[in-house]
């Protein structure tokens, strides 16, 4: 072989070895536990109980795992892609069924710090899924921060850096970037939600009395929120939005009505149980109040909303509330979710 044949080959192989360290590492078949400070427990796939962590074991997808009090873990999926677990968390490492590439970080209790190459989502997808809303990244750096409060589930997540899309029973925000935040509070059967604005400017996705998506230009402090009720032919689901400025003033509501699907979160019946009903059968909501809430970076969960301000669903400081609905079917099912606009 002369050596511009030998230059030519390694060209070749260099090249070669560039495109494959340019894609992201691909999450492993099994996921690490690392960096373990303080208490960390596990329950393996098919086990019934927990038992400490070991540093750097591998762990199916499906298992459990608990923080203690002043206590932090990190799971590793990959190489550069990670998520620190802090003190009392709950949640359970998931794998599609469907699509493997696919994984869920079900997170009941707690708060979570994710950390994904930029590249990742070119082999693989990652959600952090609570009880009122479904964070899904697209190759960034992510807090979700979940807990519950007097029966109401509230949800703060922020975008640290890169980009992250979130889905919810009747909204979604297409696009968060950097340093944008938004807290999500719902009661236990998602017949209230209120979504707000803490951070950043960003576009938040409902439909109106139509059924045509609006975009809703969201600034800082805004608020919507969002009604499911039954009607009275046990067959119909009656949705009411509310749009708030930043100085907690209602600027646009509509109702409209869908066929209860299957899956769907189950409102209370009770005519009576939250608000009154218009002359149409419509529900209408209480007289909207300012709220001001202070945030900082960090966001405690109690400050960044008030995660037990039942007032807000009933207008007299109490909340009605169902059996609670599977978390495996918190994006509404068969209800129909506003269209993202644009490319990420």
């Amino acid at each position: 072989m002369n050596s511009i044949s030998r230059w030519t080959g390694w060209v070749a192989i260099t090249c070669l070895l560039l495109a494959v360290t340019a894609l992201a590492a691909p999450f492993e078949p099994l996921f690490q536990i690392v960096s373990i400070e303080g208490e960390c427990l596990v329950q393996p796939v098919g086990e019934s109980n927990f038992s400490p962590a070991e540093p750097n074991k591998a762990y199916a997808y499906g298992s459990v795992v608990k923080t203690g009090r002043r206590s932090t873990a990190v799971i590793r999926f990959s190489e550069g892609n990670e998520c620190r677990v802090l003190a009392n968390a709950h949640l359970a490492i998931l794998e599609d069924t469907t699509n493997q590439k696919l994984k869920t970080i079900k997170l009941t209790e707690g708060e979570v710090e994710v950390t994904l190459d930029e590249k990742f989502h070119e082999t693989n997808d990652l959600n952090v899924q609570t009880a009122t809303a479904i964070c899904g990244a697209i190759g960034c750096k992510f807090n979700v921060r979940a807990g519950v409060r007097e029966d109401m589930h509230a949800v703060v997540i922020i975008c640290r850096d890169g980009k992250i899309k979130i889905n919810g029973v009747d909204f979604n925000i297409p696009i968060m970037e950097n340093d944008d935040g938004v807290s999500v509070v719902g009661n236990l059967d998602l017949s209230y939600i209120k979504i707000r604005n803490i951070m950043g400017d960003f576009n938040i996705h409902v439909f109106d009395a139509n059924k045509n998506e609006k975009i809703i230009e969201a600034k800082k402090d805004c608020e919507i929120k969002i009604w499911r009720k039954m009607a009275q032919d046990g067959k119909t689901i009656i949705i009411t939005i509310v749009i708030l400025g930043p100085d907690g003033s209602a600027t646009e509501n509509f109702t409209f009505t869908q066929a209860l699907g299957e899956g769907d979160p189950t409102p209370d019946p009770d005519p009576e149980a939250e608000g009154e009903n218009g002359e149409d059968g419509s529900y209408l909501p209480p007289t909207p109040t300012t709220t001001v809430t202070t945030t900082t970076t960090t966001i405690p969960l109690e400050d960044a909303e008030n995660a037990g301000d039942g007032g807000d669903t009933t207008g007299n400081g109490t909340t009605t509330t169902t059996t609670q609905p599977d978390e495996d079917d918190d994006d509404g099912g068969d209800a129909p979710t506003p269209t993202p606009v644009g490319n990420p």
